[in-house]
C-alpha cells in the first residue's frame, strides 16, 4: 500500500509539473493560423496547420491568425487642397504575414496585435490620418476624377506603418466621397449646361449636313 501511494503521488506530481511547465499536447493550429513554438521564452520554430505536441519543460505553442481582416474608415469632414470639405469612406483589407521572421517580430515587439480587434484599431487610426494627408494633396475636382490616386496615397502610408509590425496591406479602395450639397448642385448644373451645349452642337452639325445636301 505504501508503494502504491508513492506511485500515485509520483503520478500526480508528474501531471502537476506537466501542467505548470507549459508543455502542450495535441495543440491544434488551424488553417488560418501559424503556430510559433516558444521554448524558454524564445521562439524557436514555426508550424503550418496541424496538430502538435511537445513535452519540453518550458515549451509552449502560440497560434497567430493570418486570415484577412477588413476595416472601413470614414472621415466625415476633411479638407481638399483647395479648401473644400468632403467626407471620405475608405475600405481596407490587411493580414498578418505568415513567415517565421514576421511572426517572431509580431510576437516579440507587437504582441497585442495578435488580437484582431487591436490590429483593426491600429489600422483604423493609421488610415484616418492617411485620409487627411492624402486628401489635402488633391483639389476637389482632382479627387473626384482620381479616387484611385487617393487610394494609392493611403496605401503607401499604410504600407510603411504596417511593415513595422509585419502586416501586409492587401487592398485599399475609396468607397465614397461625400460632397457638400451646395457643391453637388453646382456639379449638376454644370453637367446640365454641358449636355445642353453638346445637344446644340449636334443640332448645328445636322443643320449643316442638311444644307450641304
Amino acid at each position: 500500500k505504501v508503494m502504491s501511494k508513492k506511485v500515485s503521488l509520483g503520478f500526480v506530481l508528474l501531471v502537476v509539473m506537466s501542467l505548470l511547465s507549459g508543455c502542450y499536447l495535441n495543440d491544434d493550429v488551424a488553417t488560418d493560423q501559424v503556430g510559433a513554438k516558444v521554448d524558454g521564452g524564445k521562439i524557436v520554430e514555426c508550424y503550418g496547420p496541424g496538430i502538435y505536441s511537445d513535452a519540453g519543460f518550458f515549451a509552449d505553442l502560440v497560434e497567430v491568425p493570418v486570415s484577412t481582416l477588413s476595416v472601413e474608415v470614414t472621415d466625415a469632414e476633411v479638407a481638399t487642397k483647395d479648401s473644400q470639405l468632403v467626407g471620405i469612406t475608405v475600405f481596407v483589407q490587411v493580414r498578418r504575414k505568415g513567415d517565421c521572421e514576421s511572426v517572431t517580430n509580431l510576437l516579440t515587439n507587437w504582441s497585442a496585435l495578435r488580437d484582431d480587434g487591436q490590429l483593426q484599431t491600429v489600422v483604423s487610426a493609421t488610415t484616418n490620418e492617411a485620409i487627411k494627408v492624402g486628401t489635402r494633396s488633391f483639389t476637389l475636382e482632382g479627387l473626384l476624377n482620381d479616387r484611385n490616386g487617393l487610394a494609392d496615397s493611403i496605401k503607401t502610408a499604410l504600407d510603411v506603418d504596417a511593415a513595422n509590425y509585419s502586416v501586409e496591406v492587401i487592398n485599399v479602395s475609396v468607397k465614397n466621397v461625400a460632397l457638400d450639397p451646395k457643391y453637388s448642385q453646382v456639379l449638376q448644373d454644370k453637367a446640365l449646361i454641358t449636355a445642353q451645349i453638346d445637344a446644340e452642337a449636334r443640332r448645328q452639325d445636322l443643320i449643316k449636313q442638311e444644307a450641304s445636301n
